[in-house]
């Protein structure tokens, strides 16, 4: 009998938890942002987390430089080029501004 119930309560939490996720969803009026870290159910090693993007305002062909060949190795950016006006924009690489977010 132990077992039966333990069984009931288990899928009484899975229906509560979807239940809950579903109000969840139902109460975003204007914006809902979902990002998920899981783990690969092949190996079980950790999947990157998704980036969350507001806009797209545009696109342009850049020609990316590496930092540390000019300059040195910057944890975070992966490189930089010039645009077109003169600036220079910097090339962030998401995964390890993530993993030093988490140390």
């Amino acid at each position: 009998m132990a077992v039966a119930h333990d069984v009931a309560t288990r899928r009484q939490r899975r229906l509560d938890d979807r239940n809950l996720f579903l109000d969840l969803i139902l109460s975003a009026r204007e914006v809902l942002h979902l990002s998920y870290v899981g783990r690969s159910v092949r190996d079980g090693s950790e999947l990157p987390p998704s980036v969350l993007v507001d806009e797209l305002l545009g696109q342009q062909q850049v020609v990316v430089k590496n930092l540390e060949s000019n300059y040195r190795k910057v944890a975070g950016i992966s490189g930089a080029t010039i645009l077109g006006d003169g600036r220079v924009a910097l090339i962030l690489d998401i995964a390890q501004l993530i993993k030093r977010s988490r140390h």
